[in-house]
C-alpha cells in the first residue's frame, strides 16, 4: 500500500509541474532563429560600414576644403603684395616678395617660388634663409638677375646652399597650371588652375590675384634685370 501511494503522489507532481508542459526547440524553429539573427546582425554590420566610410569622407573633405581656403588666403596675399612675377620656370613661378633693404637689388631670401606639380598633384610656397654671404654677394652682381632666376640650375644652387621653408598649400589636387596675363616680369595678374576631388566628383578651382605693387619701373628694358631708378 505504500508503494502504491507514492506513485500515486509522484503521478500528481508530474501532473502539476511546471516543466511538465514545457518542450524544446524544433529543428525548423532553430533554423528560423538562425536565420532572423544573421540578417538583424548583416544589417547592423553594413550600417556601421556605411556610417565610417560616411565620416572618412566627411573628415577628408574638411580637410580639403580647410587647405582651399589656406591657399587662397596665404597666395592672395603673397601675389597681392609682391614686386614683381620675375620668371617662370617649368612649373614654377618665381616671385619677389618686396624690397626688404631698400637697395633696389633682389636678394635670395626676398624670392618665393610657387611651385606646382601636375603628376603628384600639389600647390606649395618655396622660400629661402641662412643663405651663405657668398651665394648672396654672387646673386646681387650678377647683371641679369631676372633671366638667371629662370634658369633650373640658378633654383638648384639656392636649395642647395640655402635653408629651405616648404609651406604645402594643396596636397591632393591634379592638373595644376599657371595662368598669366603677360609673360614674366610684364605680368600683372596670376591664376592658379588645379582639379579637386571632393565628394566623389573632381570640379576645376582657381585662386587668382592681381599685382597691387608691381615694381614695373625697376625692370630693365630687355626685361633681363632690375635697375634702381628710384632717384
Amino acid at each position: 500500500m505504500t508503494e502504491s501511494f507514492l506513485q500515486s503522489v509522484m503521478r500528481k507532481n508530474r501532473r502539476y509541474s511546471p516543466l511538465s508542459n514545457c518542450s524544446g526547440f524544433t529543428l525548423v524553429e532553430l533554423l528560423v532563429g538562425l536565420m532572423v539573427t544573421s540578417i538583424v546582425l548583416t544589417a547592423v554590420a553594413t550600417l556601421a560600414f556605411a556610417m565610417g566610410s560616411a565620416n572618412d569622407a566627411s573628415d577628408d573633405t574638411s580637410q580639403k576644403q580647410a587647405q582651399l581656403r589656406y591657399a587662397t588666403i596665404r597666395l592672395n596675399d603673397l601675389i597681392r603684395h609682391c614686386r614683381l612675377v620675375c620668371a617662370s620656370l617649368d612649373n614654377d613661378i618665381v616671385l619677389w616678395k618686396s624690397d626688404y633693404n631698400d637697395d633696389g637689388v633682389i636678394d635670395v631670401n626676398e624670392l618665393a617660388y610657387i611651385e606646382t606639380g601636375s603628376s603628384n598633384g600639389f600647390v606649395k610656397i618655396l622660400e629661402f634663409k641662412n643663405c651663405p654671404s657668398w651665394l648672396e654677394n654672387w646673386f646681387k652682381a650678377i647683371p641679369k638677375q631676372l633671366d638667371t632666376l629662370g634658369q633650373r640650375w640658378c633654383k638648384d644652387d639656392f636649395c642647395g646652399h640655402c635653408e629651405r621653408i616648404d609651406t604645402p598649400l594643396i596636397t591632393q589636387c591634379s592638373n595644376a597650371q599657371f595662368v598669366l596675363d603677360s609673360p614674366a616680369p610684364d605680368a600683372g595678374f596670376v591664376g592658379i588652375l588645379f582639379d579637386l576631388e571632393q565628394y566623389g566628383t573632381t570640379s576645376r578651382h582657381q585662386i587668382s590675384s592681381t599685382v597691387r605693387s608691381r615694381a614695373a619701373h625697376l625692370v630693365s628694358a630687355d626685361k633681363e634685370s632690375i635697375v634702381d631708378d628710384d632717384d
